[in-house]
């Protein structure tokens, strides 16, 4: 059970919205006319007493008040007696007795007092018939029942439609002379309407123009009121405080719709912070569990039903609705009945909960159940400027010409406002109705105050009694990462060290854009070991900070993934008391008092001595769940102690050891390790030479294991006999997603098995077998077993020679497999005309996202670069493009560039070892596609003969330009400087660059290139 999310026609009835459980009936007999001798009654409205404690003692209806009967064929609904009871509610037992009382035609009615006599129980109603439940022997809200009568005979029916906010309808047909309580209760009917039993926290209203509500009293008729034919009353809470006990599942529903209302329209002024909150909560509520399919644009025509305007009007629509995602992953799990309530928990952490505001000239004028609430709007998205005075300071209300006065005990205070006399009235009417609920307990000690008006209230012990009328305002609001921001800022004034300018650039960007940040990224900034302690500090203290009362903060962080890779944090060449020191800052930044789960160190300088310090720390954590420290040579010993302190870490289950120096016997320790914990799924271990020895040990230790989900043994030196041996165990593991194994010999054999497999319909989802030294035909048969639709989505087979017959196969499984995101088919040797036809094949994609041509030489032709150009004007969703090393001319320059600039979603080019980006006129081009594109990021130029003053005029025309600020981040220029240019250009930029330049590249980080 759980609210819909989308109403249906009836709530109600068997299986509705908050119905109890009940048993199959049998149809009831026909009701036997009344005689003279017995009497007929009806009841208007039951007023119970307090629930005896013993169940044996309880009587049917003990206290009903019956008056005579307008009609034979009254109905039987359930109402809430007024109770107050200390302790909890036991859930009811499963014992559940029916008895038909209706007898033959000519058999008097069974009295329910001989029924509970002869099974010792007491007894519900239920459509005619008593349901026997034992009832809990505590005195807590339980259902009795009222009679319902018919319309009065002589007068004409009236057909009434009551609505509730999430759009359901109920329509009823009455007489002039029911009261507004008996409609209530005709609504609130079980059987047929709204299926609510606490009907006394409910009431009956109609809307004003001015968009108030004009609630209809309860002992009035409809007559009174001048209620016509096919009038529309709204159901709704009165009285928005919290019910002493809630027993009644549509409650809090409809004080959901209730609070939703009052936040979407505007009425109840809601900071950014809050709203996003309750807006992801709503979104849970209405659409479930986060899918792939929520983002953006999804709510882009509806972002006004979870916002409130001036939000909307004041917000970008993208960030707003990607916020609201990024929350709303938070929530899944929660079904609709824990959503509502978690969404009302929200609400009351907010100061303007059940809060009604009236529109005044000088101000808003809130009411609310402890006092009355001043607000002034302001432009600050981060501030609300509202006062607070509680009821035990009012001494009298009144109404004057023009507006109302509220006179408070202080002789000095006093609060007009002026406005229309209506809302006035309204105003007027709903402080009386909470300071009568006060009064009625006694709440702190309040002096007596006569009220211009009289409200009708529900018992005031139906509802929590506030512990103190004072109310904790909220009015500064503040995010967790400009928090962060300024600690930071901060703690590096105080140890006069240099800011971070591509962490504080990256900070300031999702501040601005308000993003979530969930990725602490510092990669290549040449760190040293106090920068490291000052992020250490300032994240400890931002993971730290609560707050005070009056201030709220915005979770805008969710950091997960801490990424330090390529600064030299260490050397070799460091004594041991100079890198004990130097990785002390480390150790902090991997403690359990920070949320980072994902830690990628790759070319930290780390080696297999140090490892010892550093296995200590993560021996603590047991929120890591994957760990990088590829191209660190730590060596076997490294490897062992890293693996050997994570042992007892059921969480962790990546593991990244590439270019590590591992050797053959270094794969005996992770085979093991993956032999022993079941947990572990992926292990990349590329860039090493553990060759064919190696990689037999480690099949020898892992050939029963079926948890591995990705594998990457590229670049490790392995031959065709031992590949097929690899491939023998993919075939054995269905559970395997990802495998990559480019760069080694496959030959012949490998390419059969993995043609193969792939006809098999393995579930791999990522292959990798680039630069494998697979001949054509076995290629060309890999080709046609992916003609099927497949698992598919990433798949490399550059590097690996084709010949004509396999063009054909290759454009027919590109075209099959639509779904495919990430393909890499760089030096193929299939001529111009072939790479032409399969550029013309790709246009038509619709999710591919990255394409890698790298080491073409055919880009160089002109028909080959056009229908490159072509396919990146026309492919929706492409955002990264690797064209390095492709002998590109000028006009087949110029067409590459001219494609990216039309392909709106590219946010990623790669140009690099490409002379001609690097000539005077292949300069400007790259100039103008920064310049220009609305969404480019990154751009690499790295190695392409780049000059001192070809660098400083790139780097100050792209920061002149205005348009490029809020969206661009890095530009490559990596290993075109000699080592005095780069220290004359990093002097020469500006200080204030909103982007980062990367003077030397990753492979050389890595070891890759000199």
């Amino acid at each position: 059970g759980g609210y819909p999310a989308q109403p249906p026609p009836n709530m109600g009835g068997q299986g509705g919205y908050g119905a109890p459980p009940r048993q199959p009936q049998q149809q009831p007999r026909a009701v036997p006319q009344a005689t003279a001798q017995q009497p007929r009654t009806a009841q208007v409205r039951a007023v119970p007493a307090a629930a005896p404690a013993k169940p044996a003692n309880l009587n049917f209806a003990p206290d009903l008040a019956l008056a005579p009967l307008q009609d034979d064929t009254d109905e039987i609904i359930p109402v809430i007696p007024e109770l107050d009871a200390p302790k909890p509610l036991k859930p009811l037992p499963e014992v559940h007795t029916t008895v038909d009382l209706r007898g033959g035609a000519d058999e008097d009615l069974r009295s329910p007092l001989d029924i509970m006599d002869e099974l010792d129980r007491p007894v519900d109603v239920v459509e005619g018939k008593w349901s026997c439940c034992r009832l809990p022997d505590l005195p807590a809200p339980a259902r009795q029942y009222v009679r319902l009568r018919r319309p009065t005979r002589g007068l004409q029916p009236i057909n009434i439609t009551a609505k509730t906010l999430d759009g359901r309808k109920f329509t009823v047909a009455v007489t002039e002379d029911y009261t507004f309580e008996e409609l209530l209760l005709c609504v609130a009917d079980p059987e047929d309407s709204l299926n609510s039993w606490q009907v006394e926290f409910l009431g009956l209203c109609t809307l004003h123009p001015l968009g108030y509500d004009r609630w209809l009293p309860p002992n009035h008729t409809l007559a009174q009121e001048g209620v016509k034919k096919d009038c529309v009353v709204y159901v709704k809470l009165r009285y928005l405080r919290e019910p002493l006990y809630n027993l009644d599942p549509v409650i809090p529903y409809l004080t959901y719709l209730q609070l939703r209302q009052g936040y979407v329209s505007g009425r109840t002024p809601l900071p950014l912070t809050v709203a996003i909150t309750l807006a992801a909560h709503q979104a849970q509520i209405e659409l479930g569990d986060h899918t792939s399919k929520h983002k953006f644009p999804m709510l882009q025509e509806t972002l006004a039903s979870y916002f409130p305007p001036d939000i909307c009007a004041r917000e970008n629509a993208a960030q707003l609705e990607h916020r609201l995602w990024s929350h709303h992953k938070k929530l899944a799990g929660l079904t609709q009945p824990k959503a509502v309530a978690a969404y009302l928990r929200e609400s009351q952490l907010n100061s303007t909960h059940g809060v009604t505001f009236f529109k005044a000239k000088e101000c808003q004028l809130g009411v609310a159940g402890e006092g009355i609430m001043v607000y002034h709007a302001s432009e600050a998205s981060n501030r609300m400027d509202l006062r607070f005075i509680p009821f035990d300071r009012v001494a009298q209300v009144d109404a004057m010409q023009g507006g109302f006065r509220v006179k408070l005990h202080d002789p000095e205070e006093s609060l007009k406002c002026t406005c229309d006399s209506s809302t006035s009235y309204f105003a007027i009417e709903l402080i009386c109705g909470y300071l009568k609920l006060l009064q009625e307990v006694d709440a702190g000690g309040m002096r007596p105050i006569s009220l211009p008006v009289n409200p009708h209230t529900p018992p005031a012990v139906l509802f929590k009694q506030p512990k103190s009328l004072e109310r904790e305002l909220v009015t500064k609001y503040t995010s967790r990462l400009r928090l962060f921001f300024e600690l930071y800022i901060q703690t590096c004034k105080q140890n006069s060290r240099p800011v971070i300018r591509k962490l504080a650039n990256t900070v300031e960007y999702h501040i601005d854009n308000e993003i979530v940040m969930n990725r602490f990224d510092c990669t290549d900034c040449h760190l040293t070991t106090a920068d490291v302690a000052i992020l250490a500090s300032a994240l400890e203290k931002t993971v730290a900070y609560k707050g005070n009362k009056s201030e709220s903060i915005d979770e805008d962080v969710a950091w997960e993934i801490l990424d330090l890779s390529y600064n030299r944090l260490l050397d070799d060449s460091m004594k041991r008391k100079v890198w004990m020191e130097c990785i002390e800052p480390l150790k902090r930044l991997l403690g359990s008092e920070l949320p980072f789960k994902h830690y990628i160190l790759r070319s930290v300088g780390m080696n297999e001595k140090m490892c010892v310090e550093f296995a200590n720390a993560l021996d603590s954590n047991r929120k890591l769940v994957s760990l990088d420290l590829s191209y660190n040579k730590i060596r076997e010993k490294g490897v062992a102690t890293v693996v050997r302190s994570l042992k007892l870490n059921d969480n962790c289950s990546r593991f990244s050891f590439c270019g590590c120096g591992l050797i053959d016997k270094s794969t005996l320790v992770l085979g093991v390790m993956m032999r022993k914990n079941y947990h572990v799924s992926q292990l990349l271990i590329a860039d090493n030479p553990v060759g064919d020895f190696g990689l037999e040990v480690y099949l020898r230790e892992i050939g029963e294991v079926r948890s591995v989900r990705m594998l990457d043994v590229s670049r490790t030196n392995l031959h065709e006999a031992t590949a097929k041996k690899l491939f023998t165990w993919v075939r054995n593991n269905p559970k395997l997603r990802a495998l990559k194994i480019s760069g080694n010999d496959l030959g012949d054999s490998c390419g059969k098995e993995v043609a193969s497999i792939m006809a098999a319909g393995h579930s791999l989802t990522a292959l990798d077998i680039s630069d494998g030294k697979i001949p054509a035909r076995r290629m060309r048969a890999i080709f046609e077993a992916l003609e099927n639709p497949c698992t598919l989505r990433e798949f490399f087979f550059g590097g690996n020679t084709l010949d004509k017959k396999c063009l054909q196969p290759l454009v027919t499984m590109l075209t099959k497999n639509a779904k495919l995101t990430r393909i890499g088919m760089g030096n193929l040797g299939l001529g111009k005309e072939g790479y032409s036809e399969v550029f013309r094949c790709l246009q038509s994609s619709r999710s591919l996202a990255h394409l890698d041509i790298s080491k073409t030489p055919e880009l160089k032709y002109a028909p080959c670069t056009g229908a490159l150009e072509q396919m990146l004007s026309e492919t929706p969703s492409l955002s990264e493009l690797i064209a390095t090393n492709c002998s590109l001319t000028l006009d087949g320059f110029k067409q590459v560039i001219g494609g990216a600039l039309r392909c709106q979603t590219m946010r990623k080019v790669n140009l690099s070892d490409n002379k001609i980006a690097g000539s005077k006129e292949g300069m400007p081009l790259l100039i103008h596609l920064v310049n220009n594109h609305r969404r480019l990021e990154v751009i690499h130029v790295a190695r392409c003969k780049l000059s001192y003053h070809q660098v400083i005029d790139i780097v100050e025309s792209i920061s002149k330009d205005a348009s490029a600020k809020s969206k661009f981040r890095l530009l490559d220029i990596g290993d075109n400087l000699k080592e005095k240019d780069i220290a004359r250009a990093s002097r020469a930029v500006s200080k204030d660059l909103h982007f980062f330049i990367r003077f030397i590249s990753l492979e050389t980080w890595k070891g890759v290139k000199p």
